[in-house]
């Protein structure tokens, strides 16, 4: 019977094992494009997040988008996110693998899928990834391919509009492509 407990507290803490996302070893990039002939990479700074048993929650903090422009950065803060109302981004999923489970120097291709939150729009989103257990244990979770948001699915397209406008720009393209290379630790 102790036994049995034993292996019980043992199989329980892998399963519910926590696991926090290393901000300092991980980022979290998009892509902009305007006047249909100029593309440029943004990244957010501020990516926390959390592996919990199979639940899966990230949270990007706007006010932490880095366009290398300040005034940029601003008017995307106020123009498009409208950031004071809605101070984070979020993603959840439910996952389907236990990557926990990998052996130290393995890797698996997984599609994870869930709801992307954004300035309070709420969008069914998938993105595909490689997930490596490092040498040290850790999980690191990197796109295979960037996913493709579109300005209008999250009530966006007037934020694009007004930045477009401010900067006196013939366009800027509302589909946004997305990558991202995030590391989890226990």
């Amino acid at each position: 019977m102790r036994v049995i407990a034993l292996l019980s507290c043992f199989f329980a803490s892998l399963t519910c094992a926590d696991w926090q996302i290393e901000p300092d070893s991980s980022t979290l990039n998009f892509m902009s494009v305007k006047n249909s002939a100029f593309a440029e990479m943004h990244s957010f700074d501020q990516v926390m997040g959390s592996i919990k048993g199979t639940h899966l929650n990230i949270s990007i903090a706007l006010g932490s988008v880095n366009t290398l422009i300040p005034i940029r950065n601003e008017r995307m803060l106020n123009m498009l996110f409208n950031a004071e109302a809605n101070p984070n981004a979020t993603f959840m999923a439910t996952l389907k693998q236990d990557f926990a489970a990998l052996k130290q120097g393995e890797s698996t291709l997984a599609d994870i899928a869930g709801q992307l939150t954004i300035s309070g729009a709420t969008v069914g989103t998938t993105f595909s990834v490689r997930v490596t257990k490092t040498s040290d244990g850790a999980l690191n979770a990197v796109t295979v391919k960037p996913t493709v948001l579109n300005a209008a699915s999250f009530k966006l397209v007037d934020g694009v509009e007004a930045l477009r406008n401010i900067a006196m720009l013939q366009t800027i393209s509302p589909v946004v492509p997305v990558a991202f290379d995030v590391t989890f630790v226990e």
